[in-house]
Order: C-alpha cells, then structure tokens, then sequence
C-alpha cells in the first residue's frame, strides 16, 4: 500500500469511527450537561432519576438520543427563553424509544412555545416511539406560538410517529394562543401514529383572548396528519369566547387528517359569532387539495350540538362516522 492510500485509508476509519461514536448516559447530571448545539449521539443505558434536578437552561440539540425505552423520571424544567422544554430547540435531529415520567414544567414566564421535549422541532427532526406519563405543564402568560405535553412548535418536514401521551395535564390560559395535547402548532410536517389516553387541557379566560385548542393538535398547517387515537381525555374550556376548538384539532389549513377517532369529554360554551367548537376540527380555512380533508373519522354519538367541522368553504370528507 502506497503512503497516499494508506493516509486516504486512515482518515476514513477515523471519519467512520467518529459517526458511530454514541456516548452513554446513566444519570441526570449526565443528561442535563449534554452540551448546547451538539451534533453527537447518546443513547440512555438505564433508567434515569432526576427527581430533586431542574432543566435550568436552555440547550439546541442537533444529535441522536436513543432511549432505547428507558426513562426520564421526575425533572423539572423552568428556565426564562423563547423555547422551553428539555431541550429548547430540536434542530435536523433524532428522538427515539424514549419514556418520560413524572416531568413537569411548572410555569412560565412568557415563551413562544412550550413541550415537555422541545419547545420547537424544526428543519427535519424526526421522533420515534416517544412516550409521556404522569407530567404537566402549567403556563399562565403569554405563549404566542404553541403548547403541547410532545412539543410546542414543529416545523419544517418535522416527522413524528408511534408516540403516545398518557395520564398528563395541561393548564394554562387564553394567553396560551395554540394549545395542543400532543403538540401546540405544526408547519409542514407528518405525524402518524399517535395515541392520547387520560390527559387533560385545562384552558381558563384571563384576557377574552383568542385560542386555538385542540386535543391533540392545536394548528395544522400544511401537514398530514393520521392514525390518532384519543380515549378518555378531557378538554376544560367552559368560558372562551373566541376562537376554536375540538377534541382532536383546534384548526386546519391545507391538511389533512385521516383514520383517526375520538372519544373524549369536551367542556366547550355554545357556538357564538367569534367562538366554534367542532367534534374534529374547529375551523378548516382551506381544504387539503384534492382529496378528502377528513377521512376515516370516528366518534361516540354523545356530542351535544357540535357539528363535525366549521368551515366557509366547502370542504371533501368521506367515512365520519358516529358509533353508538
């Protein structure tokens, strides 16, 4: 072998060794010192325990976190940015096989967006099998962009899929503008597989503001959406008065939603001139192309007077279906 093949050869296997390179975590002073901007792999080898530990501060990641189904237990996460959640922004990065339990976020100070593992998802993130239980978030001031228990905001080509949301709570107010069960507000993103079980969105009037409320997802834009199963999850907003909502997405525009069902509690007032609430979806101000808007939609037939949809537009749906 000649010295500029065997230089060549080199650098390569070093190139290649660095790729594969995953650092271990196996405790929450580990977890809260993986470093801002970082580009590089962890993986979780145990359970961790950050009860008595706080997320203090702001952290982009742009790696890989393989929870190889381990889980975060007991954090909480309280710091003063735009993002907040235990990284504050998610960046062309990959969560997967990931539990957490019992993390709060026990109030804000004012954010654009809040969740409980990113405050913003954006440029291709990917999450993978991710599972929340038992957690909270509370947000009494301004939340301009979104708050959801998954994520706040995600953008981009985003791709969420196999997650599940059980036994968590939101309470926040009409400050919060898109509140959402699994995530807040979504750009441009695919999410598939989703199941919420047990939780509650608790949503009271402080400013006759206008909200977006949705039990799964608070605003679609331009995304699909589809195999959302929501059972037994409370939505308390009993004094809005503008605004939308539902019990599986606050509003809608060039999306679409598929093969989903719902059978939840909703604590909605009345339709009013500036209020609408729906079964599905609270109000789509554009259908989704062609082809159905909404398709495969099932719920209980103990809804009230709320309609399926509210929309100025004529929109394409096939196959809603009420069980008895």
């Amino acid at each position: 072998m000649n010295i500029k093949s065997y230089i060549a050869l080199s650098i390569s296997t070093c190139v290649s060794c660095s790729v594969m390179a995953t650092q271990s975590i196996t405790s929450c002073d580990q977890l809260l010192s993986i470093p801002h901007l970082t580009t590089e792999n962890y993986v979780l080898t145990q359970d961790i325990d950050c009860n008595g530990y706080t997320q203090d501060k702001a952290v982009n990641f742009k790696g890989i976190l393989d929870g190889q189904n381990h889980s975060i237990t007991g954090l909480k996460i309280n710091y003063d940015n735009n993002y907040v959640g235990l990284f504050s922004r998610v960046i062309n990065a990959r969560i997967s096989n990931l539990n957490l339990n019992n993390v709060t976020i026990p109030f804000n100070s004012g954010n654009t967006a809040i969740g409980l593992i990113a405050g913003n998802a954006i440029n291709g993130s990917s999450f993978y099998n991710v599972n929340i239980h038992n957690s909270s978030i509370q947000a009494h001031e301004y939340v301009s962009r979104g708050l959801g228990l998954l994520v706040g905001y995600a953008t981009t080509k985003s791709e969420f899929t196999d997650i599940s949301i059980n036994n968590s709570q939101i309470l926040t107010t009409d400050q919060t503008k898109y509140i959402g069960g699994l995530i807040g507000s979504i750009d441009d993103i695919s999410l598939v597989n989703a199941t919420l079980n047990n939780n509650e969105i608790g949503v009271t009037t402080q400013l006759n503001g206008r909200v977006t409320i949705g039990g799964a997802i608070g605003s679609m834009k331009k995304s699909r959406a589809s195999y959302i199963i929501s059972n037994n999850n409370r939505i308390i907003a009993p004094d809005m008065t503008k605004g939308y909502a539902s019990k599986l997405i606050g509003s809608m525009n060039e999306s679409r939603l598929s093969d989903s069902t719902t059978h939840d509690y909703a604590e909605f007032p009345l339709t009013d001139r500036h209020w609408n609430p729906a079964i599905v979806v609270g109000f789509i101000s554009k259908p989704f192309k062609t082809i159905p808007t909404l398709q495969n939609i099932t719920t209980t037939v103990n809804e009230g007077t709320l309609v399926w949809f509210n929309s100025k537009k004529e929109v394409l749906t096939k196959n809603l279906i009420k069980e008895i």
